[in-house]
């Protein structure tokens, strides 16, 4: 890496990452806040427009009427507040409901668009939705459930799209402040990782929670292996930064990895089987520790030759690799208890050479294996588990802060909440790996 001239301008580096970590804060606020703007209703009949507004009333949604295409408009421009989704008679004197609904879809794209129309105009409607001019289509006469339902389904997307929104912000900034750290922040790593960790939790929690017992068990296998200070030293740092080319791969993606692998398409597969290869490209910055990068890129090679993204095996894998490698296949394993143990140690010779089993089997041995994290339903937890996750109401308010034990009231309250349908999430627990079986001599 070439060295900044002498006269580069001082470069206040604290300051960049606690602004970028200060505005991920707030984007983690606002994530968690984010409140459901109000309907648009167009209509150029004044009765059907009222009875539509009426409807809207009864179930609770705030709403502006627009009695024309035109006076819509010009709300769609010059509104100061943005529309959750618009919904828009077809019949309409000067310009029909589809045509305004792709106006509507240029001015502000985020607004779901529902088209109410007769029978007559169903193909229309079809080929309308099928090419994205349309979120939904009504007939008429609207019924009150039915349109209870399409608005709230609306509603839903609108927010899921401004939560994307938030956490691609999120991840550009953090792309854009590693690539201005290739110059400023090399004696700043700490920072680096804390913003890294910031995002991964705000991008996904069970991501987050993957990736602390990564390092966790690569903490312990620096306890019982012995590694230069310069080894351990790109060891903890590959291990913080192993999953980073994830953030790179939509979220739907990424929950299916974890939890559905079996419904990946072949396309969805070869897309992530490229994280190691982006991750290691973003952390490149790392000048007078480039092995970083390469641990990172080849973590997910196996010692049998049969992972990716190159193929390597055996000694050709950089022997730091091995290391995050099984740290990360512990991590991210279906089991628990004993049985992760036993999953890993069936891989020796596959996934894993000797050396790395032999250190998993020492800490093993001294029972200092991290516990996992697992989502659970209260139904499924006992009394003693302990929270990994700040739990949530569906109204955002917190209930139960991670660390908790939980006992038979938290289980009772927690499961009555459940049955009301008034949590927000599933619970995230640690699961113990359990005391080591000792040897029969």
């Amino acid at each position: 890496m070439e060295t900044p001239a002498a006269n580069t301008p001082n470069f206040d580096s604290q300051k960049l990452s606690n602004d970028v970590l200060e505005d991920i804060g707030h984007s983690a606020e606002r994530y968690r806040k984010i409140a459901v703007p109000p309907i648009l209703v167009v209509d150029d009949e004044p009765v059907v427009l009222a009875l539509l507004g009426e409807q809207l009333k009864s179930i609770g949604r705030s709403h502006v009427v627009a009695s024309s295409p035109e006076i819509a408009c010009n709300h769609l421009e010059n509104s100061e507040t943005p529309f959750s989704c618009v919904i828009s008679d077809f019949s309409m004197t000067g310009m029909n409901g589809l045509e305004l609904l792709k106006q509507a879809k240029s001015l502000q794209p985020d607004a779901h668009r529902i088209l109410i129309s007769g029978l007559a105009d169903l193909e229309m409607a079809v080929n309308a939705i099928n090419s994205g001019i349309l979120f939904r289509f009504m007939l008429k006469p609207t019924r009150i459930d039915e349109l209870t339902r399409i608005v709230k389904d609306a509603e839903e997307a609108y927010i899921r799209k401004i939560k994307e929104r938030i956490i691609n912000d999120d991840v550009r900034r953090l792309a854009v402040s590693l690539k201005e750290a290739n110059v400023r922040l090399e004696k700043n790593i700490q920072q680096v990782i804390d913003l890294s960790r910031e995002v991964t939790r705000i991008f996904s929690p069970f991501l987050h929670e993957i990736n602390e017992v990564t390092c966790e068990l690569v903490d312990k296998f620096c306890k019982f292996k012995r590694f230069s200070p310069d080894q351990e030293r790109i060891l903890r740092l590959s291990a913080q930064f192993h999953n980073l080319g994830l953030l790179r791969i939509p979220r739907p993606m990424i929950k299916k990895l974890f939890f559905r692998p079996a419904e990946l398409t072949s396309e969805e597969r070869s897309w992530i089987c490229q994280h190691p290869e982006r991750g290691g490209e973003m952390i490149s910055f790392v000048g007078d520790i480039h092995e970083v990068s390469k641990i990172v890129r080849t973590h997910r090679e196996r010692w049998d030759g049969s992972g990716y993204p190159d193929g390597l095996s055996a000694h050709l894998i950089p022997p730091l690799a091995q290391y995050v490698a099984l740290a990360s296949f512990f991590a991210e394993n279906r089991f628990y208890g004993r049985q992760v143990v036993d999953s890993v140690l069936r891989e020796e010779g596959k996934a894993f050479g000797p050396e790395v089993i032999e250190v998993f089997k020492r800490v093993d041995a001294a029972n200092e294996l991290p516990a996992k994290i697992r989502e659970s339903e209260p139904m499924d937890c006992t009394s003693g588990m302990v929270l990994a996750r700040d739990v949530f109401d569906v109204t955002g308010m917190r209930i139960l802060s991670a660390g908790r034990v939980l006992n038979t009231s938290d289980l009772r309250y927690l499961r009555e909440r459940a049955d009301e349908g008034s949590l927000a999430h599933s619970l995230a627990v640690k699961v113990p790996t359990g005391p080591a079986v000792p040897e029969r001599k």
